[in-house]
């Protein structure tokens, strides 16, 4: 470059000054590349107001919102049957958090209702359907009273255990129970049968007989445990008799001639009827949740299967939340576009990008945002040029005048290959 410098007279820098180039040969480069890749035009329209593409998503993105919008809407359609449904306006304006914790109480009431089918007990749904309608009392009571009676034949069972009781016909069964309770007191005092072995005392006078005609095992009541046991025996048919009374309106107990196979049955039992009265609670304190909401959503058939479509409405809920995020999505980007396009020196490529965004066109929001990228790689070579030019100026004034006449010129390449060394 030095044996050109009598031919171009922007090759006259100053004779004092720092012997250290001011550009390095690749930023000269780098400046000749910016200058012969954009006209005037290019360099114009850049200057123009656009979206940063950091603001929007980017093509990838864009086509992964559009899919998930057209999946969602696509689900939608398919549940829009449900929005006639009585409880779906008041269940959709229910919180996320609400809904899933009713969705939970009622998959959990549907599942213990199918258990409920399998088991063939009228009285269950009747006790369901008295505690719906605010009868729950004596279901309650029956399930007390019939536990309290099956404890107590189990504990006589612990006690009697293989022994055999034996009452002849002519004496009453409850009135030997009463008579065994008496003498069973008399010997707790220190009392017995006898009186110095002589003389029978007054207060067991009446009930001698237990003696003779009550018997454990063929031996009759002489001992203290004989009495215990046949009081053990006696106890456990009374209560036995009280059960089967208790639910002689609501069919009969399971049978059986073995009374430990048959309490272990009537247990069973018990835990239905249990089971009848949990259901029935946790359906009734799920209804009285929904009349209370705004709007009051009216409780299903707890009995006929109808929490199904309470639960098919609860699972549409979110469906329709992410189809309005979704649009949620598309609005921000529109919003963000809408801020720009409405300024009058605004780029073309914002409106063409609110229509691919509005239509949904994935090709055309891609082509759009790839025209953005472009344009913002142009404002940073423009400010990279600027800058280079400025440094060059400052020692070479007329170089960048020189070089934009005849920019195209190979012989720039070689020359600024060698800047460094001029």
């Amino acid at each position: 470059m030095s044996d050109e410098r009598r031919q171009h007279g922007w090759l006259h820098v100053p004779l004092i000054g720092d012997d250290t180039p001011p550009l390095h040969n690749k930023q000269c480069l780098e400046w000749l590349r910016i200058r012969r890749s954009y006209d005037s035009e290019t360099i114009e329209e850049c200057e123009l107001r656009t979206v940063a593409s950091d603001r929007i998503p980017e093509p990838t993105d864009f086509a992964s919102a559009v899919e998930t919008e057209r999946a969602a809407q696509d689900a939608v359609d398919r549940i829009a049957e449900l929005k006639s449904h009585p409880a779906y306006e008041g269940i959709s304006n229910w919180d996320a958090s609400v809904r899933a914790s009713l969705r939970s109480t009622l998959l959990e009431l549907e599942e213990h209702r199918h258990v409920m089918q399998q088991v063939d007990t009228p009285w269950g749904v009747d006790a369901v359907k008295a505690i719906l309608t605010g009868h729950r009392a004596v279901w309650a009571s029956l399930l007390d009273r019939s536990r309290v009676l099956t404890s107590s034949i189990e504990m006589s069972l612990s006690v009697i255990r293989n022994t055999v009781l034996s009452i002849t016909k002519r004496r009453e069964r409850r009135k030997a129970r009463s008579d065994i309770s008496i003498v069973q007191r008399h010997f707790a005092t220190g009392g017995g049968w006898k009186v110095f072995g002589i003389f029978t005392p007054r207060a067991v006078k009446a009930q001698m007989y237990l003696k003779e005609e009550v018997r454990i095992d063929g031996q009759g009541l002489v001992e203290v445990d004989m009495l215990d046991l046949a009081a053990a025996h006696l106890d456990m048919e009374f209560a036995v008799e009280e059960l089967e009374r208790l639910w002689s309106d609501l069919g009969e107990l399971p049978p059986g001639v073995d009374v430990r196979v048959r309490i272990a049955a009537i247990t069973e039992h018990l835990e239905q009827l249990e089971r009848s009265i949990e259901y029935g609670d946790r359906c009734r304190d799920c209804g009285m949740q929904m009349a209370a909401a705004t709007p009051s959503i009216p409780e299903p058939n707890w009995l006929e299967g109808e929490t199904v479509s309470y639960l098919e409405i609860l699972d549409a809920s979110p469906i329709e939340e992410r189809l309005s995020h979704s649009r949620d999505d598309f609005e921000a980007i529109l919003s963000e576009l809408n801020s720009v396009v409405a300024l009058h020196d605004s780029h073309s490529i914002v409106r063409s990008q609110m229509e691919a965004v509005t239509d949904r066109n994935v090709t055309g929001y891609s082509e759009g945002y790839g025209r953005l990228l472009q344009i913002e790689q142009t404002r940073v070579d423009q400010k990279v040029a600027a800058r280079i030019e400025s440094e060059i100026n400052k020692f070479i004034p007329d170089l960048v005048a020189s070089v934009l006449e005849s920019q195209d010129d190979d012989s720039w390449d070689e020359r600024f290959s060698e800047f460094e060394a001029a």
